[in-house]
């Protein structure tokens, strides 16, 4: 693979990403890569079919493990990665979990999955999409006397710290401050992760925000794939269309916004437009 080796400075951080650090070569097995149908988990998909070819590469999924009790997510996220596997031109594989242990138990659960995944299809280790977002807030899902009040005031005691967190959640306008303590992330997944140490899923874009994804898209001559990617998991989804009011479809704006690239995007709402404007206004009222 000619970029295999390459080093991207990825805007507007100007992070240093080299493709061979974060995707690593097999010894002899295969590569999953666990599949949402966002921007993150396709192109690290499309980046593994390029490194590994696209015969070493097992595209997963599984609405188990994140939606198992909620029917019309489950059809929403299905929607996601099917069409996620449209553009890749790859077959899906389902891979199910038990959902009451990896509830309770997700270290156990997840090696069992991995055990399953070896046998099954010669999988060595598996690729997830989390990013930087993800293990910023980790102190504040892990903290189980942290309010969202107390939250806000940590990250304004150092804004330069958590200058990523408060620009992601907009906490300077309050739209979307809720879910810095209340994202959808139970803390025992930092355990599990914590727990691997490396050893079977590897987090390519773990530095990474959406925005450098983005660059990274542009760099590798893939954008035109990213507006095919869909983040949305409200019914619009199925309409292949985003809703453009919720917090997935901010953060896609967002990353964008930050690049001055236009989102083509489909919305059926303008909300995150404003958001976004009402955003860059408190932010530069801050910063002047």
């Amino acid at each position: 693979m000619t970029y295999y080796n390459n080093t991207y400075i990825l805007e507007p951080t100007k992070f240093s990403y080299k493709i061979a650090d974060y995707f690593p070569q097999p010894k002899q097995g295969k590569v999953a890569v666990s599949l949402s149908g966002g921007m993150e988990s396709t192109l690290i998909a499309r980046i593994a079919m390029d490194v590994y070819g696209a015969d070493r590469v097992v595209l997963l999924y599984s609405d188990d493990m994140f939606t198992a009790n909620d029917p019309e997510g489950n059809k929403n996220v299905l929607a996601n990665v099917t069409n996620a596997g449209k553009l890749l031109n790859k077959e899906l594989i389902y891979c199910p979990f038990d959902t009451q242990l990896h509830e309770t138990d997700k270290i156990t659960s997840m090696m069992n999955v991995n055990k399953m995944l070896a046998e099954t299809y010669g999988i060595e280790f598996s690729m997830w999409g989390f990013t930087k977002l993800f293990f910023d807030v980790a102190e504040f899902k892990e903290d189980p006397t942290a309010t969202h009040e107390t939250v806000i005031e940590r990250c304004y005691s150092d804004p330069e710290k958590y200058r990523s967190i408060i620009e992601e959640f907009h906490l300077p306008t309050g739209e979307f401050s809720e879910y810095v303590k209340d994202l959808d992330i139970p803390a025992n997944v930092y355990t599990m992760l914590r727990f691997d140490a490396e050893r079977t899923i590897k987090r390519p874009f773990k530095d990474l925000n959406k925005s450098e994804v983005v660059d990274l898209y542009k760099q590798l001559g893939y954008l035109d794939l990213v507006y095919q990617t869909r983040s949305c998991v409200t019914d619009a989804t199925r309409e292949d269309k985003h809703c453009g009011t919720c917090f997935n479809c901010q953060q896609r704006y967002d990353a964008f916004a930050k690049l001055n690239i236009s989102d083509s995007t489909p919305y059926i709402s303008d909300q995150v437009k404003i958001a976004r404007k009402k955003l860059e206004e408190k932010l530069n009222e801050i910063h002047s």
